[in-house]
């Protein structure tokens, strides 16, 4: 087993529940961005003030409709403003959120309905939203603020303000959202996770102590807000005053138009993109598109190069180490590529860099192995990924690559998700026996930690072992310095 970080950096005295996180924050950075978006060809912006300004008016409506303390509120729709907004409106005034893929057949979402029994259900969907009032007998707040009647968010922004306050009811032990997994798109037993207000602001804690984020940045997320990543950053985004930024169309024009200094995007997110820029899509004809690709080759051979001779490389064994003839060949690679890469930086990088936004700095990715062709691709624009074993189990994320933290230096292995956060703990079993010591040894992830989840929707009671590990199905191993590696598909 290898061992914990330090403890959080983050005082303590957290806040018992995420509508008092959310409340707190909005006071502290008042006059701050806490939201943007494209609409149309325009940007717009939420200040955290008027954030919670909305979000107070919305709880107070959602509770006149039977929304209290500790009752469940159904939420469907894509990444929108309107689903920020119902997402704290429900902890505000107490409630649990259970919020599902909008993608998902009807039927299914209705079958689900029937099994929570949501005192709301707040959807984007108009169809949906009758379907759930006629055949699920459950009220309904359309997500929009055009819907006619009373059912709108504009109406109940009109009244009952002072309802909202069910949050003052909530302790860090209570059930505060039941998520649901991509893997199980029908909602398949086990299916829906119960995560405490507890352990999702602790998690939240240990992933933001280990990332350089501050007021000045601005995340975009382009991840389901309805799942464990996409919630992540939002909350991310929150325990740190920064501007949080939806992305739902083209992610590089909406970086363009939003200069996003973090990006949270799943791996093949980012591999279509790069894929789109080596294949000539930002390249510009077909003599541009040669260039770039050369640009791209030669620079990620010169960053692959530098980072073994920097040490960058996570080392799972002692054959994997560099050898001295090894370490001069980069050497010397690195004095013919060099030039090139800061020509091609010349004349493609600070095009590319612009596509992003011109000041992104980091990528935050998880949810599935990242390929160090990712690694190399950004590393030649000057942006570090940081990617992180994503985990809906450990309310959302329990081991991540670090690019400061005090004390330690940065650890950006390619080929890995970094080592575990402050709080939690990564055993690697093989045929029953520990094998975490043995760099490179694959074997089942087991985890363990301040933030798992409480247990699943269905009441299964065997999730986790005596000693409080809970085995996750995937499968991995540890480096000598205790980075954690996803294994491939042809190790499992």
């Amino acid at each position: 087993m290898f061992p914990m970080l330090e403890k959080s950096i983050l005082p303590e005295g957290r806040p018992p529940n995420i509508g008092a996180l959310f409340l707190d924050q909005c006071h502290i950075y008042d006059e701050s961005v806490a939201l943007s978006f494209r609409d149309g060809s325009d940007v717009k912006t939420v200040t955290y003030g008027k954030l919670a300004k909305i979000v107070r008016d919305i709880a107070g409506g959602v509770a006149s409709r039977g929304l209290g303390p500790g009752a469940r509120a159904l939420v469907v729709a894509h990444n929108t403003p309107e689903w920020v907004f119902a997402f704290y409106a429900i902890h505000v005034c107490g409630g649990v959120d259970v919020c599902v893929n909008p993608a998902l057949p009807h039927s299914v979402i209705i079958q689900l309905a029937r099994q929570i029994k949501p005192a709301v259900a707040l959807v984007e969907d108009p169809d949906l939203g009758e379907l759930l009032e006629q055949e699920g007998k459950i009220k309904v707040i359309f997500l929009n603020w055009k819907k006619e009647g009373y059912k709108n968010l504009r109406s109940l922004r009109q009244r009952f303000t002072f309802l909202g306050q069910g949050h003052k009811r909530r302790q860090p032990d209570h059930e505060a959202s039941i998520v649901f997994k991509k893997s199980d798109p029908e909602l398949q037993q086990p299916g829906g996770l119960i995560l405490s207000h507890g352990s999702i602001i602790k998690n939240v804690e240990a992933y933001t102590s280990s990332l350089p984020g501050t007021q000045q940045d601005r995340l975009m997320i382009r991840a389901p807000l309805w799942h464990s990543s996409g919630r992540l950053g939002m909350l991310t985004a929150l325990s740190r005053g920064i501007e949080l930024q939806l992305s739902r169309k083209d992610v590089l024009d909406d970086c363009e138009a939003l200069q996003p200094t973090l990006l949270l995007a799943h791996p093949s997110t980012l591999d279509a993109i790069e894929t789109r820029v080596f294949e000539g899509g930002e390249s510009g004809g077909m003599l541009g598109n040669l260039f770039m690709r050369a640009y791209i080759f030669f620079g990620a051979e010169a960053m692959r190069a530098m980072n073994h001779l920097t040490g960058q490389t996570a080392v799972f064994g002692s054959s994997e180490k560099q050898s001295f003839v090894g370490l001069v060949i980069d050497l010397v690679l690195l004095i013919f590529l060099l030039p090139v890469k800061i020509l091609g930086d010349g004349l493609f990088g600070t095009r590319l860099r612009k596509r992003f936004g011109g000041s992104l700095r980091c990528v935050l990715t998880g949810g599935a192995p990242v390929r160090g062709r990712l690694d190399l691709f950004f590393g030649m624009l000057g942006v570090s990924v940081l990617a992180a074993y994503f985990k809906t189990e450990a309310c959302h994320v329990i081991a991540s690559r670090i690019l400061e933290y005090t004390g330690q230096r940065s650890r950006l292995q390619p080929g890995t998700v970094g080592p575990p956060l402050a709080g939690a703990e990564i055993k690697i079993l093989q045929a029953g026996s520990d094998v975490s010591s043995t760099p490179g040894a694959v074997g089942e992830i087991m985890i363990r930690g301040d933030f798992l989840f409480q247990g699943y929707l269905s009441g299964q009671s065997d999730v986790f072992d005596a000693s409080g590990w809970f085995y996750t199905g995937d499968r991995g191993s540890l480096s000598n310095q205790g980075e954690l590696r996803i294994a491939r598909r042809d190790e499992r």
